[in-house]
């Protein structure tokens, strides 16, 4: 009888793990079949790639995985038929001839910014000798007909005032300081370091290390380059300081103007490609940029005691004019230097196109409004996507592409090079 038990658990324990088997073949051939289906469909768009009818497509959402609706959109063109199919690379030539005339549009539109480029440097040359008080403004240059725009800013920074601090005593205080400060201040005192904080995206990069530096900022300057690589040059000037011996600290971006050479169909005006930053001559003791680190270490087996010294970086908006020496064209870049170039040319083309040309607006705060208001229109832009093709936690695209589109007239700069950083 244990005999007979004993085989028909055997049995029952072999029938199991052929069960067990099967069902793991089933799985397996399952899965099998998936990807056999998903890699057809990419070879799908691969073979329509290869036809040339549709190179500019981009089939896939970023890791080898085609949108649904691009995927729909593609099948569907590759079921047109034959002679569709021949008058649409018609379109796509007429497309690209229009690219080069759009080309020349920009080309163009940047000659015309350089040849204003002096009158507007004029006005921020006087914006600057009034800030330094190298000029006292007339009764007539303080004539400004539009104040009371300013009465709503006025009274909500009273009412912020009167919730921090006592209403009879400070309001009077406040009032009688400020007609003392009339007379004994001179210029604009901290005018750019004000500038740069009141601004959401700049202000992020300064620390408290920074901001004494940031005392001595003078003024900031926008210049084209219309070289061999045309662009734009930011100058940083300071004056005497304590911290480096610098008088100008620069910051270039260089151009591409023309359409990728393996999509010319995708163009949207001369991008931002590469950056070139300067050496700072930090006086000793005074690198912000970098964090000494000393430790003091003890032989086990001798009473030799030595100090190790190690330098580390540390955050500072002086990183700033030390970025990437990559550029974004090159290929098989590290994610991370992508999007800190990314970054970088996204604070040059905010600096050159909103914060020198506005600068006394957001030194008022007025800006302040606008440049929230812009980054709203981006969100909304961005909300047109699915939520799951969002990853980052302000709904930007984590690496978006570093359009520039044409030059704004509105800026500072002069016919002069601009002075070059001095090198260690």
């Amino acid at each position: 009888m244990k005999t007979e038990t004993m085989a028909a658990e055997l049995v029952l324990v072999g029938w199991f793990g052929s069960a067990t088997l099967i069902f793991k073949g089933a799985c397996w051939i399952s899965f099998t079949c998936v990807l056999k289906f998903f890699y057809t469909m990419t070879d799908t768009h691969r073979a329509v790639s290869e036809d040339g009818d549709i190179d500019e497509y981009d089939g896939s959402d970023g890791e080898g995985v085609m949108a649904p609706e691009k995927l729909q959109a593609i099948t569907k063109f590759f079921n047109q038929p034959a002679e569709v199919k021949r008058r649409v690379k018609a379109l796509k030539k007429l497309l690209h001839k229009a690219i080069f005339i759009e080309m020349e549009y920009y080309q163009e539109v940047f000659e015309i910014e350089k040849k204003y480029e002096a009158r507007f440097a004029e006005l921020l040359d006087m914006q600057r000798d009034i800030v330094l008080a190298a000029i006292e403004p007339s009764d007539e240059d303080c004539e400004w007909p539009f104040d009371d725009d300013l009465q709503e800013l006025q009274l909500a920074a009273s009412l912020s005032r009167q919730a921090q601090i006592n209403k009879s005593e400070k309001v009077a205080g406040d009032t009688s300081k400020e007609g003392s400060m009339a007379t004994e201040v001179k210029g604009i005192p901290k005018f750019w370091l004000d500038v740069l904080l009141n601004n959401s995206l700049i202000s992020e990069m300064i620390t408290e290390n920074d901001q004494p530096i940031l005392h001595h900022l003078d003024d900031i300057r926008c210049k084209l380059v219309t070289d061999d690589e045309s662009g734009f040059v930011l100058e940083f000037h300071f004056s005497p300081n304590e911290y480096f011996s610098n008088e100008c600290l620069t910051k270039q971006y260089f151009f591409n103007k023309k359409p990728p050479a393996d999509n010319p169909l995708d163009y949207d005006g001369p991008e931002i490609t590469r950056c070139n930053g300067c050496t700072i001559n930090w006086k000793p003791g005074k690198n912000v940029t970098i964090k000494v680190m000393k430790k003091v270490k003890k032989h086990k087996n001798r009473k030799d005691i030595r100090t190790v010294t190690k330098t580390v970086k540390r955050d500072s908006f002086f990183n700033f004019f030390d970025p990437p020496k990559e550029c974004l064209s090159e290929p098989d870049l590290d994610e991370e230097v992508v999007e800190l170039l990314h970054e970088d040319f996204k604070i040059g083309h905010h600096l050159r196109e909103y914060v020198i040309p506005r600068a006394v607006l957001y030194f008022t705060g007025e800006a302040l409004e606008t440049d929230l208001e812009d980054d709203d229109d981006e969100d909304e832009d961005n909300d047109d996507f699915d939520d799951d093709e969002v990853d980052s936690d302000d709904g930007e695209d984590d690496n978006p592409k570093p359009k520039q589109r044409p030059p704004r007239t509105k800026k500072g700069g002069s016919n002069e090079k601009p002075p070059e950083c001095q090198q260690n």
